[in-house]
């Protein structure tokens, strides 16, 4: 339950960071999150949890090869969050 609440508490803040491993669980519910804000067309608030999501330590790759994004290809944001060069 405290997992949950936390994960509301960091992803109801835009521009919130999730630093660290230990809160990979943190960033899939960030990445689940900018999938729902996609589809509804809020895709700024979309990129912002895609980041956020990434900075937590989910992988650049699994968003990238995410065919529900496929429309972001070739926007300057969503190509550098994906770029797997990037640390």
């Amino acid at each position: 339950m405290a997992c949950v609440f936390t994960a509301l508490l960091v992803f109801a803040k835009p521009g919130a960071v999730v630093i660290g491993m230990g809160f990979f669980v943190l960033a899939e519910i960030g990445y689940r999150a900018a999938q729902v804000y996609y589809v509804v067309g809020q895709t700024d608030r979309a990129l912002q949890l895609l980041t956020t999501s990434v900075e937590g330590g989910y992988p650049r790759t699994e968003i990238g090869a995410d065919p529900l994004f496929a429309d972001l290809s070739g926007d300057p944001g969503f190509d550098a969050l994906v770029d797997e060069s990037l640390p």
